[in-house]
């Protein structure tokens, strides 16, 4: 099986860790009454999760999360930009895998840039999801400690399962916790250490490079 294929399924078993293993779209969560304190209290990801909505973003970040099977810690570094219909995901993974799963024009492209390769093929609804679009309802607040430094964080449920905002001082978003339950009941996260975030997305994300091979995928 070759490199890009081997990544695109890697970025998908990432994705169905943070939605419970449900890709499937489903209906916006009710809204609950939060009372009077959440009310006149600031929510600092709301502007994120607006962002989230609109579906065009760009965000670069290095994501943690522990394999299922060997139980290590997996860190690799993802690239992923949103454009309404369009999607690029690329994901850095030590020296031997740097891939982009790339969705333009009605057709998914798997771009191999060790190899020079574009593998075509026809999307799925699963390739689609990043962020819930909509949905979030908020949960909690409280700090946690991340490498020593005590952060004010916001917890979100949304169908696709719990999202945790986390903040410094300055309120700058640092971090993004995802976590779901499988089958088993068992807890999972997928941590997002935020690298780079914008509402800008960089000119040609969207665009196949220049001397690809092209192959069937």
């Amino acid at each position: 099986m070759k490199r890009g294929v081997l990544i695109c399924a890697a970025v998908l078993f990432v994705f169905c860790c943070m939605t419970g293993c449900d890709l499937t779209p489903q209906a916006p969560a009710q809204q609950e009454d939060l009372g009077d304190e959440t009310d006149e209290r600031e929510m600092l990801a709301a502007q994120y999760i607006d962002v989230f909505e609109s579906q065009s973003y760009y965000i670069k970040y290095r994501g943690e999360y522990e394999d299922e099977k060997t139980e290590a810690e997996i860190k690799e570094e993802y690239e992923v930009a949103v454009r309404e219909k369009s999607l690029s995901i690329r994901v850095i993974s030590g020296e031997d895998v740097d891939s982009t799963m790339l969705i333009v024009e009605g057709k998914k492209h798997i771009l191999d840039h060790k190899e020079k390769v574009d593998q075509v093929s026809e999307p799925e609804e699963k390739d689609r999801w990043m962020f819930p679009t909509q949905g979030y309802v908020f949960k909690e607040t409280g700090t946690a400690e991340l490498e020593g430094v005590a952060c004010e964080y916001e917890e979100y449920t949304t169908d696709s399962g719990d999202f945790r905002f986390f903040f410094d001082d300055a309120k700058k978003l640092v971090r993004i916790e995802a976590f779901s339950e499988d089958d088993n009941k068992k807890r999972h996260s997928f941590r997002m250490v935020i690298l780079e975030w914008s509402v800008e997305i960089p000119e040609g994300i969207f665009e196949i490079p220049d001397g690809y091979k092209t192959e069937k995928g």
